[in-house]
């Protein structure tokens, strides 16, 4: 399937963070005529805002450089045709919740919704998903009034800017799917410890928290 340009934009800080997410881009295929646009600083919502303001084409597919993801998988989410549609994302840090999301109309927030009633495969609506890796047509854009990120609108101190989009969205009438055969990988920092075990062998104690251990004292699992 043929489809027409778009633009990539890319939240990142002042330097890429990762090798692995530079394979990936370079390893894409893109429609031909897509643009690249780098939103590089701390203020995510600043750049982003910036950066929609350079799209070309009838799309944008929104990435963070701390993710990698197959050579098709751009292509095969314009495939789908719809407004807004995202891969399978998890999030970076213990305990690794799948970001599908469910309006709770009780508590008037978004909910993560169980790893297992998510389906195994097929094109799903949700009332959330994943704003890394989420393709928006310019016609759900065209529905929104500037600017479309903003922070701290679903609770102050957070940011949330992703998830407060997505709720302009919805009001506007936009529908959002999540594709359950399609994946993205979102790559953690760790931290990697010499650890003996109870019977005193060395092993590797992997801690996703980064926690900082007494020096002096060798981890234990």
């Amino acid at each position: 399937m043929d489809h027409p340009p778009g633009s990539l934009i890319i939240a990142a800080n002042d330097l890429s963070r990762y090798s692995a997410f530079t394979r990936s881009l370079t390893s894409l295929i893109t429609p031909p005529g897509t643009k690249t646009v780098w939103g590089i600083g701390s203020d995510i919502c600043k750049n982003f805002n910036a950066a929609l303001d350079e799209m070309v084409g009838e799309w944008v597919w929104i990435l963070g450089d701390d993710h990698v993801f197959a050579p098709d998988l751009l292509i095969r989410l314009l495939d789908h045709q719809v407004e807004v549609v995202s891969p399978l994302v998890t999030a970076r840090k213990w305990p690794f919740a799948m970001f599908v999301f469910r309006q709770d109309l009780e508590k008037d927030e978004m909910t993560i919704v169980d790893r297992s009633e998510i389906p195994s495969h097929g094109l799903h609506p949700v009332d959330g998903c994943s704003g890394a890796g989420m393709l928006i047509r310019r016609s759900v854009l065209e529905k929104l009034t500037p600017p479309y990120y903003e922070p701290g609108r679903i609770r102050m101190g957070e940011l949330n800017e992703d998830t407060w989009l997505m709720y302009k969205m919805r009001q506007a009438g936009c529908q959002i799917w999540v594709d359950c055969d399609l994946r993205m990988g979102h790559q953690t920092p760790a931290v990697v410890w010499p650890s003996r075990n109870a019977e005193g062998q060395w092993e590797v104690e992997v801690d996703l928290n980064c926690a900082v251990h007494d020096t002096a004292v060798v981890p234990t699992r």
